[in-house]
């Protein structure tokens, strides 16, 4: 039982002998021994067998990670399993992932791994990989080795299928509302591709203008599930686009998706600006709703539109519904006739929704809008009656009736005019109250005596143009005639003061007889009313005198004029004017006379106020010198002044001359009584300038010129106003002085600010004349003379003329020398005045010097001088010494660079020792080098005797740098 010597002793080599004894003695005994090996089987009962998957904690991939390497180890015990190689078959298995396979396994220290074949995983689903069978090889007889359950499992799990899912978003959507989307199986296929299960997905929600990515959990059932699109996510109303664009399952395992769906989110109406108006209207009318959106863009959308509204007053419904047509922000529906009622109702849109989107307005503000339903009016029983008047007088109408058939309240009634007076259809606004109204027919109207009918059309209401039943009626009255003076010539001829006037009436076309007429004589004078009789179209009235007291322009108003048979009266104004003119009279001091020349027109000035603004004739005489009788003359007088000319003829002799006037008369025929009014004048005689003559010297500008008059020998010793003229080479205005001329000389001295510049200038004497009387000489002919005014050219300055060197010590002289002139120069320290530069005066730096020019022959120094601006940079380069003794003995104490600050102003220079080393940084504002460090002071400031080197930059923007040594000696 060599099963029970297994289990009994153990693996080994057992020996067993098999004898045979013969049955015949003489045969010897048969013997064979046979050795049994039990060999030691392999324990793997109680090993453990995993699968490990690359970068993965559990043994769940997903299937868009296939082949995948996975590694299948086994872990035991070392004293169950030892080291060594052995053959290991394993299988796959179920569908679709199977396969078989042996390989070798090498055990180590218990644990061993091998690779499954990555072609066994396939597919979606629970692959269980399992050990068959595992042969020791180094057995003699291939021995199995004892398995305990060598299997792990590794899910595969596929990837979420949409291939046949369609999207589709719940419509209509309306603005700032949560949007639903709907995932489903399209049932192109039969199965449901999308299984259940939980998902992440990622989308994108875009519209015309943006575009932004959302990560969602999701719940499929049945190839179904529902994601809420949140209103914020949705930021304007506009055309969407859901992209789903992955979708990964609780594994992980997600898929690429290129799945789409559009979707629309309306717009909620704008309703904000939207008003509603209702026009009243008449019984039985369509009564029209208009809605309207008052902002200038419309807020509210063109389109279908439905309005729910309420109606209360006469009408009183509720929850009403229509549909409205917006276009351009306007739109309107019918009421319903069977809503209608006569009386005040008041409509309120309660709701707003778009009939395509069901979209509701959330800004509406519930307008409201009162209307009328006017009933019809019933004139079938109106009664009216037309009081008789007057030409060209209103006539009042009444109307009664029963108020129930004309309601209170304003109407417009048509009418016409018939008969008499004719009238076409005219309409009135009046007033119903208790069935009573009336109105007046207008005066001019009734232009025409006789008898008049009044046809009432027709009667509609004021706020609706509702029509009257029971129109038209006539009513009959008389219009009488009225007298008028329109077509009468109605003239007062003017009077003098204290005179009665005359108002004649010619060419009436009044019927004769008795007429009262009222008139006002100017302002607030009212006349007696005068019975006036008329006879072949003529009458007058006469103003009494003492309605006339003031002098001047009469207005007389025909107030009115009455027929006292009828009443019939005309109060239309007609005015007429005269004049009432004043008596003339001059009183002692009203004349004056003035003073004038021989030759001359007397002038006489008449002054008084009581004379009336007009013409007048003066007659008058004149006595003394020059004597005249029975003159006369006209004067205009204007505000109380007048004036009027004696003709030099009757005033031939000089002296004293006396006029008096004997009478004034207006040009209106009113003359004063005789008069004996008085004034004097002179006649003064004129100047005789005969053989005057003017003289003057010539003169540099800036000096006074002296004009010498002359050869006026018949002049009378006196002063005189003198006026002359400056021509030439400078112009002035005529200029007027008082000059004392004895003897038929006189000086007068121009003074020099009146020449502007030199030249031939001439001196016209225009006019000479007497001081006292103011008379002028007559004789005085060609006086003119002609004299230079000198003002030699400002110098000129040759090129660069003002740029020197420095170190050349230029003088005044070297700037002369560059300066040309036609005349002897002088140099100046001033623009003007100043003191002359003598011509061995160095030149500064940046000083600016004069220079005039001089006539020598006859002094006159030119006006303009010559500004010219020294500079001394003028110099090639400037001398550098090589060696200097900063001994304080004052001679050569510094490195000094003459004039190198001027020359270049802007230079620096650096100083070093023999070590390469700054010891001094200098330019113009540090002064010359002393020999003193005020770089690397190591060694003190004072530097050691020695070479030291230079480098002067000249920072010109031309000059290159300058480098040398230079000895340094104490």
């Amino acid at each position: 039982n060599i099963e029970n010597i297994r289990d009994t002793y153990g693996p080994g080599s057992y020996p067993f002998t098999y004898t045979v004894q013969p049955t015949n003695p003489l045969c010897t005994l048969s013997q064979v021994t046979v050795t049994i090996i039990i060999e030691e089987v392999i324990d793997f009962s109680n090993a453990t067998f995993e699968l490990t998957v690359p970068a993965e904690e559990e043994d769940i991939i997903c299937e868009d990670t296939l082949p995948i390497d996975a590694i299948a180890t086994i872990t035991g015990e070392l004293e169950d399993i030892p080291n060594g190689d052995y053959a290991l078959t394993y299988e796959v298995s179920p569908a679709p992932n199977t396969g078989t396979e042996t390989l070798t396994i090498t055990m180590t220290d218990g644990i061993g791994s091998f690779p499954i074949n990555p072609d066994f995983f396939t597919g979606a689903g629970v692959a269980e990989v399992r050990v068959l069978q595992i042969i020791d090889p180094t057995t003699q007889n291939v021995c199995d080795a004892q398995l305990g359950d060598l299997s792990d499992t590794l899910t595969i799990v596929a990837l979420p299928d949409v291939t046949d899912t369609e999207l589709s978003v719940a419509q209509p959507l309306c603005f700032e509302e949560n949007g639903v989307l709907t995932f489903s199986d399209a049932t192109t296929t039969p199965e449901i591709e999308l299984v259940d299960g939980d998902y992440t997905i990622t989308y994108t929600l875009s519209n015309t203008t943006t575009s932004q990515e959302y990560t969602e959990l999701i719940t499929v059932a049945a190839g179904t599930t529902t994601l809420n699109l949140l209103a914020e996510n949705l930021p304007t109303a506009d055309d969407y686009t859901f992209s789903l664009s992955s979708i990964t399952n609780t594994n992980g395992c997600a898929t690429a998706v290129e799945l789409s769906t559009t979707f629309t989110v309306a717009p909620k109406p704008d309703a904000q600006t939207l008003g509603v108006t209702i026009a009243d209207t008449c019984e039985d009318e369509i009564v029209s709703v208009t809605l309207t959106d008052s902002s200038e863009t419309p807020n509210l959308a063109d389109g279908s539109y439905e309005i729910i509204y309420d109606i209360s007053g006469a009408i009183s419904v509720t929850d009403q519904t229509a549909t409205v047509v917006i276009t351009d922000g306007t739109g309107s529906f019918d009421l319903p006739q069977a809503l209608l009622a006569n009386g005040s109702s008041t409509l309120t849109l309660t709701s707003l929704l778009n009939s395509i989107s069901s979209c509701e307005a959330e800004n509406f503000t519930m307008p409201t809008a009162t209307f009328n339903i006017v009933a019809t009016p019933d004139a079938t029983n109106l009664v009216g009656t037309v009081t008789d008047s007057c030409e060209d007088r209103s006539a009042t109408v009444n109307l009664t009736t029963d108020a129930t058939f004309i309601q209170d309240g304003d109407y417009v009634i048509t009418y016409t005019l018939g008969g008499a007076n004719t009238l076409a259809e005219t309409t009135i606004n009046v007033t119903f109250t208790a069935g009573v109204a009336e109105f007046e027919l207008a005066a001019e109207t009734l232009a025409e005596a006789g008898t008049t009918s009044l046809t009432i059309e027709a009667l509609t209401t004021a706020s609706q143009s509702c029509d009257a039943t029971g129109l038209p009626i006539t009513i009959d009255f008389e219009v009488l005639p009225v007298p008028t003076l329109e077509n009468t010539t109605i003239s007062v001829d003017s009077v003098c003061l204290g005179e009665d006037a005359l108002i004649s009436f010619t060419n009436s076309d009044l019927a004769d007889g008795s007429y009262i007429i009222t008139y006002q004589v100017g302002e607030g004078t009212l006349a007696p009313s005068e019975n006036v009789t008329f006879a072949g179209g003529e009458a007058s009235i006469t103003i009494d005198s003492e309605l006339l007291i003031n002098p001047g322009s009469v207005t007389v108003s025909i107030i009115s004029i009455a027929n006292p048979a009828s009443l019939c009266f005309n109060d239309t104004a007609t005015t007429v004017s005269f004049d009432v003119n004043s008596i003339p009279d001059l009183m002692d001091g009203d004349l004056s006379a003035s003073d004038i020349c021989l030759a001359e027109d007397g002038l006489v000035t008449i002054t008084s106020s009581d004379l009336a603004d007009g013409e007048y004739t003066i007659d008058y005489e004149l006595a003394g010198a020059n004597t005249a009788l029975a003159q006369s003359a006209t004067a205009l007088v204007n505000n109380g002044v007048g004036s009027f000319t004696i003709p030099a003829t009757t005033l031939a002799a000089t002296g004293t001359t006396s006029i008096t006037a004997t009478l004034i008369s207006s040009a209106s025929g009113c003359t004063s009584l005789p008069l004996a009014v008085t004034t004097s004048f002179e006649v003064n005689p004129l100047p005789n300038a005969t053989g005057v003559t003017v003289t003057a010297t010539d003169v540099c500008l800036g000096e006074q010129v002296i004009v010498t008059l002359s050869g006026a020998s018949a002049l009378q010793n006196n002063t005189y106003l003198i006026s002359y003229q400056i021509t030439g080479a400078t112009t002035s205005e005529i200029i007027s002085e008082n000059v004392d001329i004895t003897n038929g000389a006189a000086s007068i001295v121009l003074d020099a600010n009146i020449f502007t510049a030199g030249g031939i200038t001439t001196f016209s004497l225009l006019d000479i004349q007497n001081e006292t009387s103011g008379c002028s000489a007559t004789n005085l002919g060609a006086a003119f003379t002609d004299f230079s005014v000198e003002d030699p050219a400002m110098p000129s300055l040759g090129t660069n003329g003002g740029v020197f060197c420095i170190n050349d010590n230029p003088t005044v002289t070297d700037l002369e020398a560059n300066v040309s002139s036609s005349f002897n120069i002088i140099t100046y320290d001033a623009a003007s005045g100043g003191s002359v530069v003598s011509p061995t005066t160095p030149l500064m730096e940046n000083t600016t010097y004069y220079i005039a020019a001089q006539n020598t022959a006859t002094g006159c120094e030119g006006s303009q001088r010559l500004a010219v601006t020294a500079d001394l940079s003028g110099c090639d380069s400037v001398f550098i010494p090589d060696g200097f003794s900063p001994n304080g003995d004052g001679i050569n104490d510094v490195f000094e660079m003459q004039n190198i600050n001027i020359v270049y102003p802007n230079y620096t220079i650096e100083i070093f020792n023999r070590n390469g080393a700054v010891v001094f940084k200098g330019d113009a504002s540090t002064g010359f080098w002393n020999g003193q460090a005020n770089r690397s002071r190591l060694g003190g400031n004072t530097l050691p005797n020695g070479v030291y080197f230079y480098i002067i930059n000249y920072n010109d923007g031309q000059t290159s740098p300058k480098q040398g040594k230079v000895y340094l000696n104490r």
